[in-house]
This record gives structure tokens, sequence and C-alpha cells, in this order.
């Protein structure tokens, strides 16, 4: 496969499964990608063989994009063909997006829930330390109100 078949079947397979902008910027980037690696001495056929199939390249960017619409609000989940079949698969986003980076949400709860039971120790811990003297203050004000007469 050349670089020219390579860009016509990934066209052929983007087309209409993301937005006009994203699909643009795919098709320029790949095309750069693979005028660049070239000139850099590899052979049209290596750099091709090394992004894999295109279909499954379209598939993974359709599905990087459908994540991030998801993760905009647009959708809960997710509804595209398998590409070719006949039948439809559902794809839902169980991830949290930080600063563009997908993180499980189960890690991210098990964060929430260390952070919060440390904060809880350590409240308590200084309660703890806090107490006697807190203690020990509140009966000296007690005794000199007392001998002060303003009990």
């Amino acid at each position: 496969m050349n670089k020219y078949e390579f860009i016509r079947e990934l066209n052929a397979h983007l087309k209409g499964k993301v937005s006009e902008q994203e699909f643009a910027d795919t098709i320029s980037y790949y095309e750069d990608y693979i005028d660049s690696q070239i000139r850099t001495g590899k052979r049209e056929e290596e750099v091709i063989a090394a992004l894999g199939s295109p279909r499954l390249l379209a598939k993974s960017i359709i599905t990087a994009n459908n994540a991030d619409e998801s993760f905009a609000g647009r959708s809960e989940a997710n509804h595209y063909g398998d590409y070719g079949s006949d039948t439809e698969t559902t794809y839902t986003t169980n991830k949290f997006y930080i600063n563009g980076h997908a993180v499980p949400i189960w890690l991210v709860l098990a964060i929430v829930l260390f952070v919060v039971v440390l904060v809880l120790v350590l409240v308590f811990k200084a309660l703890v330390f806090l107490a006697p003297v807190l203690l020990v203050i509140a009966c000296a004000c007690i005794i000199y109100k007392f001998l002060t007469g303003r009990l």
C-alpha cells in the first residue's frame, strides 16, 4: 500500500463519522507525517506499514473523537457502525478527563476517598492533641470568673 491508497482508505472510513474540522486535520496530519518520515530516509511502504490498517486507525480516531464529545456533555453513549457489518455497537466512557488525559473513574474515586480519610485523620489527631489544652484553658477561665465574682 502506498501513501495515496492509505489516505484514500482513511478518508473513506472517516468521512461523515467525525466533524469536518477533525476530518481535515486528521487527513492533513497523516499526509504530513508520512512525508516527514520519508524525508528522514524511511521507505514509503515502511511508514505505511508502521501506521497499520487505515480502517483500524479511523476506528480509533472516531472512538477518541466520540469520547471527547461525551466528556463535553454532548452524549452519554456513542453509537456507530462496525465498519461493514450491519450491527451497531454502543460504547460508553468510564473515564474522567484531567488535562485531556483519560483517567478511570474508579481511580479518581479512590484518590478522593483517600484524601477525605486523610483529612479526617488529621482533624481528629489535632482534636486529640488540643483537647487537653482546651480543657485546661476552659477550667482556668471558669476558676478566674469564679474568683473575680463574674460567674
